[in-house]
Protein backbone atom coordinates (compact mmCIF):
# COMPACT_ATOMS: atom_id res chain seq x y z
CA UNK A 1 0.00 0.00 0.00
CA UNK A 2 1.15 2.93 -1.07
CA UNK A 3 0.82 5.41 2.36
CA UNK A 4 1.61 9.21 3.36
CA UNK A 5 1.85 10.90 6.95
CA UNK A 6 0.78 14.19 7.32
CA UNK A 7 1.48 16.85 10.43
CA UNK A 8 0.42 20.14 11.29
CA UNK A 9 1.19 23.08 13.62
CA UNK A 10 -0.84 26.35 13.13
CA UNK A 11 -0.13 29.16 15.53
CA UNK A 12 3.54 30.68 17.02
CA UNK A 13 4.51 29.04 19.65
CA UNK A 14 7.16 26.24 18.21
CA UNK A 15 10.62 25.27 18.13
CA UNK A 16 11.14 22.94 16.06
CA UNK A 17 9.81 19.74 14.40
CA UNK A 18 10.56 15.93 14.38
CA UNK A 19 12.33 14.42 11.39
CA UNK A 20 9.67 12.90 8.57
CA UNK A 21 10.04 9.22 8.39
CA UNK A 22 11.94 7.65 5.38
CA UNK A 23 9.79 4.97 3.83
CA UNK A 24 6.85 7.49 2.86
CA UNK A 25 6.31 10.75 1.74
CA UNK A 26 5.39 13.21 4.16
CA UNK A 27 3.86 16.54 4.68
CA UNK A 28 3.35 19.55 7.34
CA UNK A 29 0.70 21.93 7.24
CA UNK A 30 1.10 25.29 8.79
CA UNK A 31 -0.15 28.72 8.51
CA UNK A 32 3.42 30.12 9.79
CA UNK A 33 5.50 30.67 7.51
CA UNK A 34 9.04 31.15 10.18
CA UNK A 35 9.09 27.15 10.54
CA UNK A 36 9.01 26.56 6.72
CA UNK A 37 12.86 26.30 6.68
CA UNK A 38 12.49 23.52 9.71
CA UNK A 39 10.16 21.96 8.62
CA UNK A 40 11.90 21.32 5.27
CA UNK A 41 15.36 20.73 6.40
CA UNK A 42 13.59 17.81 8.81
CA UNK A 43 12.81 16.28 5.65
CA UNK A 44 9.23 17.38 5.04
CA UNK A 45 7.49 18.65 2.50
CA UNK A 46 5.83 22.32 3.25
CA UNK A 47 2.17 23.19 2.82
CA UNK A 48 1.42 26.30 3.53
CA UNK A 49 -2.36 26.83 5.19
CA UNK A 50 -3.90 30.52 5.13
CA UNK A 51 -5.08 30.77 8.08
CA UNK A 52 -4.77 33.74 10.47
CA UNK A 53 -1.58 33.50 12.63
CA UNK A 54 -3.20 33.78 16.26
CA UNK A 55 -1.84 33.88 20.00
CA UNK A 56 -4.61 32.46 20.99
CA UNK A 57 -4.40 28.35 21.49
CA UNK A 58 -8.29 27.98 21.60
CA UNK A 59 -8.42 29.48 17.86
CA UNK A 60 -4.80 27.49 16.64
CA UNK A 61 -6.17 24.57 18.17
CA UNK A 62 -9.18 24.46 15.94
CA UNK A 63 -7.23 24.93 12.65
CA UNK A 64 -5.40 22.43 12.99
CA UNK A 65 -8.66 20.14 12.99
CA UNK A 66 -9.18 21.22 9.58
CA UNK A 67 -5.91 18.99 8.71
CA UNK A 68 -6.92 15.78 11.05
CA UNK A 69 -10.01 15.37 9.96
CA UNK A 70 -8.81 15.58 6.45
CA UNK A 71 -11.04 18.74 5.63
CA UNK A 72 -8.34 20.27 3.05
CA UNK A 73 -9.29 17.43 0.82
CA UNK A 74 -12.37 18.75 -0.35
CA UNK A 75 -10.01 21.19 -2.93
CA UNK A 76 -8.65 20.51 -5.95
CA UNK A 77 -5.16 21.50 -5.38
CA UNK A 78 -4.89 18.75 -2.43
CA UNK A 79 -5.80 16.37 -5.45
CA UNK A 80 -2.95 14.37 -5.15
CA UNK A 81 -3.51 13.07 -1.85
CA UNK A 82 -6.27 10.73 -3.57
CA UNK A 83 -3.36 8.49 -5.36
CA UNK A 84 -2.08 7.27 -1.56
CA UNK A 85 -4.02 3.96 -0.10
CA UNK A 86 -3.39 5.04 3.04
CA UNK A 87 -3.00 8.35 5.21
CA UNK A 88 -1.35 8.99 8.51
CA UNK A 89 -2.22 11.49 10.68
CA UNK A 90 0.30 12.19 13.53
CA UNK A 91 0.47 14.96 15.97
CA UNK A 92 3.66 16.70 15.93
CA UNK A 93 4.04 16.10 19.58
CA UNK A 94 4.72 12.15 18.99
CA UNK A 95 8.17 11.38 17.13
CA UNK A 96 6.14 8.46 14.61
CA UNK A 97 9.18 6.03 13.06
CA UNK A 98 8.88 3.38 10.12
CA UNK A 99 8.62 1.01 12.75
CA UNK A 100 5.25 2.40 14.18
CA UNK A 101 3.88 2.61 10.49
CA UNK A 102 4.15 -0.68 9.50
CA UNK A 103 2.84 -2.17 12.66
CA UNK A 104 -0.09 -0.11 12.56
CA UNK A 105 -1.04 -0.66 8.94
CA UNK A 106 -0.55 -4.68 9.50
CA UNK A 107 -3.03 -4.32 12.23
CA UNK A 108 -5.91 -2.04 9.70
CA UNK A 109 -7.22 -5.09 7.97
CA UNK A 110 -10.85 -4.84 6.50
CA UNK A 111 -10.87 -1.11 8.80
CA UNK A 112 -10.91 2.06 7.27
CA UNK A 113 -9.75 4.05 10.49
CA UNK A 114 -7.28 3.25 13.25
CA UNK A 115 -6.81 5.03 16.60
CA UNK A 116 -5.50 4.06 19.79
CA UNK A 117 -6.92 4.01 23.15
CA UNK A 118 -6.38 6.04 26.00
CA UNK A 119 -3.19 5.06 28.13
CA UNK A 120 -6.04 5.05 31.03
CA UNK A 121 -7.87 2.65 29.46
CA UNK A 122 -10.60 5.19 29.65
CA UNK A 123 -14.60 3.32 29.21
CA UNK A 124 -16.21 6.72 30.01
CA UNK A 125 -16.75 9.92 28.19
CA UNK A 126 -17.13 12.11 31.74
CA UNK A 127 -13.84 10.92 32.26
CA UNK A 128 -12.19 13.21 29.27
CA UNK A 129 -14.36 15.94 30.58
CA UNK A 130 -12.60 15.66 33.75
CA UNK A 131 -9.57 16.04 32.39
CA UNK A 132 -10.28 18.45 30.02
CA UNK A 133 -10.92 20.69 32.28
CA UNK A 134 -8.06 21.25 33.17
CA UNK A 135 -6.75 23.06 29.89
CA UNK A 136 -8.25 26.13 29.44
CA UNK A 137 -8.91 26.22 25.36
CA UNK A 138 -11.19 23.12 26.55
CA UNK A 139 -12.46 24.57 30.05
CA UNK A 140 -13.61 27.71 28.14
CA UNK A 141 -16.12 25.73 25.53
CA UNK A 142 -17.22 23.24 28.51
CA UNK A 143 -20.77 24.50 29.12
CA UNK A 144 -21.35 23.97 25.37
CA UNK A 145 -19.36 20.33 25.34
CA UNK A 146 -21.42 19.03 28.15
CA UNK A 147 -24.72 20.14 25.88
CA UNK A 148 -23.65 18.69 23.03
CA UNK A 149 -22.80 15.22 25.44
CA UNK A 150 -26.14 15.34 26.46
CA UNK A 151 -28.04 15.92 23.20
CA UNK A 152 -25.96 13.09 22.34
CA UNK A 153 -27.43 10.63 24.97
CA UNK A 154 -30.78 11.97 24.37
CA UNK A 155 -30.57 10.78 20.69
CA UNK A 156 -29.04 7.36 21.66
CA UNK A 157 -25.63 7.76 22.15
CA UNK A 158 -24.11 6.18 25.31
CA UNK A 159 -21.45 8.28 27.72
CA UNK A 160 -20.17 4.50 28.76
CA UNK A 161 -17.33 4.29 25.77
CA UNK A 162 -14.28 3.29 25.15
CA UNK A 163 -12.45 7.64 25.04
CA UNK A 164 -9.69 7.20 22.13
CA UNK A 165 -7.04 9.67 21.55
CA UNK A 166 -7.02 11.31 18.16
CA UNK A 167 -3.18 12.28 18.00
CA UNK A 168 -2.10 9.28 15.76
CA UNK A 169 -5.04 8.34 13.04
CA UNK A 170 -4.62 6.21 10.21
CA UNK A 171 -7.02 6.42 6.96
CA UNK A 172 -7.21 3.54 4.52
CA UNK A 173 -9.23 3.67 0.84
CA UNK A 174 -11.70 5.98 2.94
CA UNK A 175 -15.22 5.59 1.16
CA UNK A 176 -18.18 7.51 2.00
CA UNK A 177 -19.17 6.43 5.97
CA UNK A 178 -15.77 6.77 6.42
CA UNK A 179 -15.23 10.14 4.89
CA UNK A 180 -19.21 11.21 6.61
CA UNK A 181 -18.01 10.52 10.02
CA UNK A 182 -14.80 12.56 10.10
CA UNK A 183 -17.05 15.42 8.45
CA UNK A 184 -19.74 15.02 11.29
CA UNK A 185 -16.41 15.18 13.67
CA UNK A 186 -15.22 18.26 12.35
CA UNK A 187 -18.77 19.95 11.83
CA UNK A 188 -19.67 19.31 15.57
CA UNK A 189 -16.98 20.92 16.73
CA UNK A 190 -17.11 23.74 15.16
CA UNK A 191 -20.62 23.84 15.97
CA UNK A 192 -19.88 23.54 19.58
CA UNK A 193 -16.47 25.96 19.31
CA UNK A 194 -14.22 23.60 20.53
CA UNK A 195 -10.80 21.70 19.83
CA UNK A 196 -11.46 18.86 22.60
CA UNK A 197 -11.83 16.39 19.56
CA UNK A 198 -11.36 13.26 21.52
CA UNK A 199 -15.01 13.97 23.64
CA UNK A 200 -16.54 14.24 19.99
CA UNK A 201 -14.82 11.30 18.45
CA UNK A 202 -15.21 9.07 20.64
CA UNK A 203 -19.09 9.69 21.09
CA UNK A 204 -19.96 9.83 17.38
CA UNK A 205 -17.59 6.63 16.61
CA UNK A 206 -19.81 4.16 18.41
CA UNK A 207 -22.26 3.67 15.38
CA UNK A 208 -19.16 3.09 13.26
CA UNK A 209 -17.40 0.58 14.71
CA UNK A 210 -17.55 -1.24 11.47
CA UNK A 211 -14.98 0.93 10.01
CA UNK A 212 -12.66 1.79 13.34
CA UNK A 213 -10.17 -0.14 14.99
CA UNK A 214 -9.40 0.78 18.32
CA UNK A 215 -5.81 -0.81 19.17
CA UNK A 216 -3.96 -0.60 22.87
CA UNK A 217 -2.02 2.27 23.71
CA UNK A 218 0.86 0.12 24.86
CA UNK A 219 0.72 -1.28 21.44
CA UNK A 220 2.83 1.18 20.21
CA UNK A 221 5.52 2.99 22.21
CA UNK A 222 6.14 6.28 20.86
CA UNK A 223 7.65 9.60 22.67
CA UNK A 224 4.82 12.10 23.38
CA UNK A 225 6.50 15.55 23.70
CA UNK A 226 7.44 18.90 22.10
CA UNK A 227 10.22 18.69 19.94
CA UNK A 228 13.08 21.05 20.70
CA UNK A 229 15.93 22.56 19.20
CA UNK A 230 19.48 21.03 20.30
CA UNK A 231 22.29 23.10 20.30
CA UNK A 232 24.08 21.91 17.71
CA UNK A 233 27.64 23.43 19.13
CA UNK A 234 27.34 22.03 22.65
CA UNK A 235 25.18 18.45 22.99
CA UNK A 236 27.24 16.34 23.69
CA UNK A 237 27.06 14.31 20.42
CA UNK A 238 28.30 17.36 18.69
CA UNK A 239 31.66 17.54 21.46
CA UNK A 240 31.81 13.73 20.89
CA UNK A 241 32.35 14.34 16.97
CA UNK A 242 35.62 16.25 17.94
CA UNK A 243 37.35 13.64 19.66
CA UNK A 244 36.38 10.41 18.99
CA UNK A 245 36.37 8.60 15.88
CA UNK A 246 33.39 7.78 13.56
CA UNK A 247 33.42 3.90 14.26
CA UNK A 248 33.47 4.39 18.31
CA UNK A 249 30.95 7.23 18.10
CA UNK A 250 28.71 4.52 16.33
CA UNK A 251 29.13 1.59 19.05
CA UNK A 252 28.75 4.35 21.99
CA UNK A 253 24.75 5.34 19.83
CA UNK A 254 24.41 1.32 19.91
CA UNK A 255 25.27 0.87 23.01
CA UNK A 256 23.14 4.01 24.79
CA UNK A 257 19.90 2.93 23.12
Amino acid sequence: MKACVIACFFGENIENVYPAMKSCDAYFFTNNPNIKSTIKANGWNYIFIDFPLSKDEAVSSFQSKYIKFLQFLEHEEYAFFKNYDVIVYVDHKLKLTDFHIKYALSKLGRYKILVRDHPENRQNIWEEVGTAMFQERYLRYMPETIDWIREKIKEGYSDKSTVATTGLIFYKHLNNDAINFVNNVYNDLKKIGTSECQIVWSMLAQKHSNIIKIISWNELDIKWEDPKKEDRYFTPKAVLKLFIPFGLLELWKIIKR
